[in-house]
Parts: C-alpha cells; sequence; structure tokens
C-alpha cells in the first residue's frame, strides 16, 4: 500500500503539481483509515510545510517554477540521528516500526531519487526523503487477523482444490485401475472366465493389469481342458455298463451313475439317504472290501435275481489324504450261472442230469469212510443196459439219450435224499445205498429193473450188487470192482437180472 502512496506521489511530482502533494497525503490519510500519513526529508522535517524544497528545485532549474508558500510551518518528526531514520535512509529499504508506548504500528518507505526526478532534484541524493504511514496496533493487528482468515480460506480452498486434484488424478490412475481388477477378479470368482482390464503403462498397475490377464488366459485354456476331461468323463460314467458309486470326504455319497440305480434297483434319492455302508444291504460286507489291501478285491452278493461283484475302497491323494471311498458294482449273473454251470457240469452228467462219474469217486470215498466210522452198512449197485446198441441202430441216438434221460428221471424218483445215482459211462449207471444191507439194497434193485421192464421201449436192465462188507478191503474201487464182477454174473445168468457179488464164486476170465 505504500509502495502505491510513493508511486502516485512521484506520478504528482512528475506532472510539475507539487501544489498539491500536501493534499494528496491528507487525502491518503482520510482514503485508507491512517492515524497519520505525511512525507519526511532526509533531515526529519516533514515536506511541504515550508519552502525549502521550493527555493531548491526554483535554483536548480534556474527559473521561477514554483511559487513560494506565503505560510510555512516547521515540523520535526525525527532527529537527524533518529536510528530508524537513517536505517531506512542507508538501506533505502522499508522499516516497520513498533511503538508500543502508543500503540501504533509505522512504516518508513524511502522515496528513491529516480530518473525522472533528477531534472528537479539532480544526483547528488539517492534518497529523496520518506513516506511514513502511522496506524494503531490495534488496526494492524486486525488486519492481520483478516488476512490470517483470508489466507486460511484460500489455503483451505487451495487444499480442497489440491485434494480434488489428487483423488482425481489418483482415481483416474490408480483407484480405477485397481477397481476394474477389483470387478474383473470378482467376476472371475464367479465363473465369467472372459474378464479383460486395460493395459495401460508400464508402471506396477499395468503390471498387475498384464499379469490378471495372463492369469485369465491361463485360466480359461485350463478350465477348458479340465471341462473336456469332464465331458469325456461324464459320458463315460452315465453310459457305463457298471454301477459307480463316489462320497465326499465325510462320507456323504455325491455321484450314484445310472447304471448304478438300475443294478440295485433303488432311485438315487434312496441310495444317498440309505448311505454308502448300505450299498447292498451288507455293512460288514462293504466294511470288508474297504479294509482289504487290495483294491481291486471283490464279492459277489445276491441281489434281487442279480448276483453282483462289488467293489469298494478309499480314495487317496498322492500324499495319503483321504478324499472319500467309491463302489464299483458289475452284473455278474451270467457269469455266475455260467460258473455253476461249469461247475454243475464238472460234477454231474449233462443228459440225465445224475452225477458223474468224477463225483462217482468222491463220494465213495466220504460215504465209505462215514459207513466205517458209524459201523453202518453201505451196498454198490452196478446197471447197465441190455442190447442197448441194438436199440440205437433200430431207432436212432437220440431214443437211446431219451431213454437214458428218463432212467435217469426214475432213479431220482426211487431213491432216498441219502442215496445218490450216477452215471458212470455209456449206458452204465452206479447207485450208492447208504445205512442200506443188503435185503434193502436187494429189493430197491429189483424195484429199478422192474420199472424198466415196464418202459414201453424194448431194453431191460442188468444189475450186479456189492456190500461193503463183502469186500477184503475199504476202498472205493475195490468195491466198484466188486458189483461189476456181480454185473457181468448177471449178463451171463441171462440178463435183466440183479445178482449180488459173491466172493467165493469162481473168477471171470
Amino acid at each position: 500500500m505504500v509502495s502505491s502512496v510513493v508511486a502516485g506521489l512521484g506520478a504528482i511530482m512528475e506532472t510539475g503539481s507539487a501544489a498539491i502533494a500536501e493534499q494528496y497525503a491528507e487525502d491518503i490519510k482520510d482514503a485508507i483509515e491512517l492515524e497519520d500519513f505525511s512525507f519526511i526529508r532526509p533531515n526529519g522535517l516533514e515536506a511541504f510545510r515550508d519552502n525549502a524544497t521550493i527555493i531548491q528545485v526554483n535554483w536548480y532549474r534556474g527559473e521561477l517554477l514554483f511559487q513560494q508558500r506565503e505560510e510555512i510551518q516547521e515540523r520535526r518528526l525525527y532527529s537527524e540521528d533518529d536510528p530508524h531514520l537513517l536505517e531506512a535512509l542507508g538501506s533505502e529499504k522499508q522499516v516497520g516500526i513498533v511503538d508500543e508506548a502508543l500503540q501504533r504500528y509505522i512504516i518508513l518507505m524511502p522515496i528513491t531519487n529516480e530518473r525522472d526526478c533528477n531534472r528537479c532534484h539532480g544526483k547528488e541524493h539517492a534518497v529523496l526523503g520518506l513516506a511514513r504511514l502511522s496506524t494503531s496496533l490495534q488496526h494492524v493487528n486486525q488486519m492481520v487477523t483478516k488476512s490470517r482468515d483470508r489466507a486460511t480460506v484460500v489455503l483451505v480452498v487451495v487444499l480442497i482444490l489440491f485434494l480434488l486434484l489428487t483423488y482425481l488424478f489418483l482415481h483416474k490412475v490408480v483407484i480405477k485401475p485397481i477397481q476394474q481388477v477389483t470387478r474383473a477378479m470378482h467376476l472371475v470368482e464367479q465363473g465369467d472366465l472372459d474378464q479383460r482390464v486395460p493395459e495401460l503403462g508400464r508402471d506396477e498397475l499395468g503390471q498387475m493389469a498384464r499379469s490378471f490377464n495372463a492369469m485369465t488366459r491361463k485360466i480359461v485354456e485350463t478350465y477348458t481342458g479340465l471341462e473336456l476331461e469332464q465331458d469325456k468323463l461324464t459320458t463315460i460314467i452315465l453310459n457305463a455298463g457298471e454301477g459307480i458309486v463316489v462320497t465326499a470326504r465325510n462320507g456323504e455319497i455325491v455321484l450314484v451313475n445310472p447304471a448304478a440305480e438300475k443294478l440295485l434297483a433303488k432311485s438315487i434319492a434312496e441310495i444317498v439317504s440309505q448311505g454308502f455302508d448300505q450299498l447292498v444291504g451288507d455293512p460288514q460286507l462293504i466294511s470288508r472290501l474297504i479294509e482289504h489291501p487290495d483294491s481291486n478285491y471283490a464279492e459277489s452278493v445276491l441281489q434281487g435275481e442279480r448276483y453282483l461283484s462289488v467293489m469298494a475302497a478309499r480314495i487317496h491323494t498322492q500324499q495319503g489324504d483321504i478324499l472319500g471311498m467309491a463302489a464299483l458294482l458289475r452284473d455278474v449273473t451270467v457269469q455266475q450261472r455260467r460258473e455253476a454251470y461249469l461247475e454243475a457240469i464238472s460234477y454231474t452228467d449233462e443228459l440225465t442230469g445224475l452225477l458223474n462219474r468224477r463225483s462217482l469217486m468222491d463220494i465213495l470215498h466220504q460215504t465209505i469212510a462215514d459207513a466205517t466210522d458209524k459201523n453202518k452198512p453201505l451196498t454198490l449197485l452196478m446197471l447197465d443196459f441190455d442190447h442197448f446198441k441194438q436199440l440205437n441202430d433200430n431207432y436212432g441216438h437220440a431214443m437211446g439219450d431219451q431213454v437214458l434221460t428218463t432212467f435217469g428221471g426214475l432213479l431220482n424218483d426211487r431213491l432216498r435224499d441219502s442215496d445218490y445215482a450216477c452215471r458212470y459211462g455209456g449206458e452204465e449207471f452206479c447207485v450208492i445205498l447208504t445205512n442200506t444191507a443188503e435185503q434193502g439194497a436187494l429189493k430197491t434193485a429189483e424195484d429199478i429193473r422192474a420199472a424198466v421192464s415196464d418202459m414201453q421201449v424194448e431194453v431191460t436192465v442188468s444189475i450186479g450188487m456189492a456190500a461193503l462188507g463183502q469186500c477184503h478191503d475199504l476202498s472205493p474201487e475195490t468195491l466198484l470192482k466188486a458189483a461189476d464182477t456181480a454185473l457181468y454174473r448177471a449178463k451171463e445168468q441171462g440178463r435183466n437180472k440183479t445178482v449180488t457179488f459173491d466172493e467165493t464164486a469162481p473168477s471171470i476170465s
């Protein structure tokens, strides 16, 4: 403000209007609400109060430029050696003075001898005078406070603008890219793997965006591969002929394929609700399979009319952690029947349904041992059709097979459950009569022979009978040989007879 006032004074002086300078000072004091405003010469006297300056200027210019004042006043504001005055004149800078006693604040502003001033004042003095401003400290404090408040408001506004600009900058450069990555990651988490984020710049955020995009591409590749493998596995599981049942780690059933429903004759809901250990209604079987050291170990179980082969095992990770359990069910009904059939034909005669020669030897061992241990009688009948070749020649082998089949049924009808009928070979048969003495065996043999004679075919049967007690040793071979010897004698004696083994009879050569 003081600088502006001094500049105004310079403008007045340049126009040659020095006469109004005093009025200018008064007007300034009233305009800016000052206690005092005045111009001071370098000697400490107030300017524009006497003719000293007018006389000096007129002399310097060599002409009467300014009229002298009629009334002059000499007002000394500072002594010539006042330190504040000397400081302002020497430094040519503004000096501020605080007068605590008068509660005033005074500013001394040097008026330098500018180039335009040289015409009237010469160049001898660097400072032509001082502008002196005086105001109360209270007013200054109010101004300072007001300025501080304004500065605070400005600072707050600037700070708000700075924060706003900083936020906008950070939002565009940092927050928005991070939000894009975060939103994309959230969508990826929900299964949307087609997410990509802009790769802007080469800073950390740009690198993060590139890493994210690379990661999603890798996930998509892996997911696509897994989805393809899952489709293959699902196709295999759903179309597999074997039943598959899988549990989670906690034992809850999480997968049942259609084949398992069909084999177990249960719905998925029933299988899940009943639990893994009740798959085939035998918890001990499932437990035994799971605990078996061989994971390929299987057992067969009857489910309704089906035979099922059941495998069950725990599923482990490479680290040995249990993931769950799995069961594999296969329909082995045909296989079981085939095995039963093969087992049956290995011991029975396919044509007649009677036991075969192999079974005969096993049963003879067992029955001879049992009769010996319990001291019970045992009799063996050996039967052979008479003129059977002639029957085949006359009527064909189909008729012969029919006769043999019918004879097999005849034996089963006339024998007890404790007796055994076997086809020894061709048209030759054996009958083991357990706990049967000679008279009872003879009656059974004659009953069989008579039943054959009553068959409406041209065939009879000869029977040889041997009791265990008639043999010199207790072996199947000896008993068979004795019965065969008796059969041969029946043939010799005219056929269609029952002959009992006689050890004293002449041997057959």
